[in-house]
């Protein structure tokens, strides 16, 4: 199963491949054939994917707007065959969202309802 094995934030990614690999290096990070590293850099705009089983890069950049960071764990399921399917991605993480709105929302609902009907007693 693939897995984020890392993610650097604020990164110049004028650097390179090169240069995102020596980031690696001087981490230490050891990937195997699951294992993803994510760069975005400081506008949250571009992002670049060093997958662990063909050390490919993939990039990825929003034309406007900044990309939601809630979308990143998603990444490593939507990469693959050497695309990136950030729509997919940020699709999965919306639906998370929404059911984590909508599980508050109910669980606040009837939390009002038991403290009305206590009210009432």
């Amino acid at each position: 199963m693939a897995k984020l094995a890392h993610f650097f934030l604020n990164v110049d990614m004028r650097c390179g491949h090169k240069g995102l690999h020596e980031l690696v290096k001087k981490k230490k990070i050891r990937m195997t054939a699951n294992d993803f590293i994510v760069f975005l850099n400081t506008q949250k705009n571009i992002i670049k994917m060093f997958c662990g089983d063909q050390h490919a890069l993939m990039h990825y950049r929003k034309d406007r707007g900044t990309i939601d960071l809630g979308v990143i764990k998603y990444l490593p399921k939507y990469a693959g065959g050497g695309e990136l399917r950030m729509n997919a991605a940020l699709k999965e993480h919306l639906l998370e969202v929404l059911k984590k709105k909508r599980n508050n929302s109910t669980h606040r609902s009837k939390n009002e309802n038991t403290t009305q009907e206590a009210a009432h007693i």
